[in-house]
């Protein structure tokens, strides 16, 4: 809720009035920047589409990995100092499938950009 007091607004005229400014500003603001033209920007063709999603891919692919090699540790850990506990051990255990879930995440990210490509009716570059 605003507080029309604080800016010296006090009629309900005044709030409907800077009300409509505001409103009308966070409209216009959007839309004047997606107005603006950036010299040199790339055209979105397929092969510059298939290219940044293959890195993307790669950024995720290489960072779920390893997020399941720490996952797989902890959990290693964890039923390493369970020493019993069905509570504890029950933890580890959801480790590990968090583990795997990351592994066929970060699989299925690899195979996106060969998808898309396919798609787009483009070649994929082969170090993807």
């Amino acid at each position: 809720m605003c507080n029309y007091a604080m800016i010296g607004i006090t009629t309900s005229y005044e709030k409907y009035l800077w009300s409509v400014c505001c409103g009308l500003l966070n409209v216009s603001v959007p839309l004047l920047a997606a107005a603006q033209v950036l010299p040199n920007s790339p055209t979105l063709d397929p092969p510059f589409v298939v290219n940044r999603l293959c890195s993307v891919a790669g950024w995720l692919f290489t960072f779920l990995v390893v997020f399941s090699i720490v996952a797989v540790l902890f959990a290693a850990f964890g039923y390493l100092f369970a020493m019993g506990d069905p509570e504890k051990v029950k933890l580890a255990n959801r480790k590990i499938i968090f583990a795997a879930v990351a592994i066929v995440v970060g699989l299925f990210a690899k195979g996106v950009p060969t998808l898309v490509a396919s798609v787009l009716g483009t070649s994929i570059a082969p170090q993807c």
